[in-house]
């Protein structure tokens, strides 16, 4: 009964991650640029016009699969990493739903969902580091440039995505001890 109740804290800790990685990419606002604090997507291949000019910004950056080869490579795996997150994500719910019902070797399934915990995890990681790290096409004006509200999102996914990793460690415990 007590990995049960585990379970829905995790479920419901799992769809607060999936929403903040989905609104994270729809939002499309990864960095801030200049004064006035312009929202940059990830998706701009000409960030000093961006800078120059926010209406510009809106026209060049706007998330279009055509400009995607022309990307530096470390936004790729960012995009790469949000989709494999989301897709880790959904899977976790689904297995949590899965293992939330089964009666017998509850104990041993749990150890799946850690897993998959632990790699929507490393993704998350991912995303927040090489964002940190700077997304590569900033040119001349990346002292202008600095985090948007996409990759703060992305952050509070990360820290969800460990506290549900930390919650899955309980209903595993709970399993064991079959409380």
């Amino acid at each position: 009964m007590c990995s049960f109740l585990v379970q829905i804290v995790y479920g419901v800790c799992m769809v607060v991650t999936l929403i903040l990685t989905i609104v994270s990419i729809a939002l499309n606002a990864w960095s801030t640029a200049g004064e006035a604090g312009n929202s940059i997507g990830l998706f701009c291949p000409d960030l000093d016009a961006a800078l120059v000019d926010a209406a510009a910004g809106k026209n060049v950056c706007k998330i279009s699969f055509d400009v995607f080869d022309t990307l530096p490579g470390k936004v790729k795996a960012i995009f790469a990493c949000l989709i494999l997150a989301i897709i880790m994500e959904v899977v976790c719910l689904a297995y949590n739903l899965f293992t939330a019902f089964a009666c017998c070797c509850k104990s041993i399934l749990l150890y799946v969902l850690l897993a998959f915990t632990l790699f929507t995890v490393v993704m998350l990681g991912i995303v927040d580091a090489a964002n940190a790290m700077g997304t590569g096409n900033a040119g001349a004006l990346k002292d202008q440039v600095g985090p948007g509200k996409s990759f703060f999102m992305v952050v509070v996914a990360l820290v969800t995505a460990i506290i549900d990793t930390v919650v899955c460690g309980i209903a595993i415990f709970c399993a064991k001890k079959a409380i």
